[in-house]
């Protein structure tokens, strides 16, 4: 599997139903290292550091009337690949892998319905941490 580089923090909040299939998907399709898991959150830290939360509905409960999972970019090492892996998964992709001189990037659903993004921005800082 490609690894995720990071991102700076990132969460997605997520009704009861789509909870479980979220939580599933960050950790067993791009390989999110889980460091807490309690009743409606799951917080992950990746190589770098970086915070990724999926909260359910009783986490964070005065949110409920207005977040529903933002949009993030995941940095990688290479876009094409980890589409190509993600897609062996079931992953839909919204369009064509994009680039630029300086970057590459693709946009997919993900279980909870939300688009997010992942980009391989050559200059990042992140791209030295292994």
């Amino acid at each position: 599997m490609a690894k995720i580089k990071g991102i700076a923090w990132g969460g997605t909040k997520v009704d009861k139903e789509k909870y479980e299939a979220t939580a599933k998907f960050f950790a067993e399709v791009l390989g999110f290292k889980v460091v807490r898991s309690d009743r409606d959150i799951t917080i992950y830290q990746l190589p770098n550091g970086d915070v990724f939360e999926v909260i359910g509905p009783t986490q964070a409960v005065e949110l409920n009337p207005f977040v529903s999972g933002p949009k993030i970019d995941f940095l990688v090492d290479d876009v094409a690949e980890m589409r190509g892996e993600m897609e062996k998964h079931g992953i839909k992709f919204e369009g064509p892998v994009f680039s630029s001189p300086d970057q590459s990037w693709a946009n997919f659903h993900a279980p909870d319905g939300h688009l997010y993004g992942m980009t391989d921005m050559h200059g990042h800082p992140s791209h030295k941490v292994k």
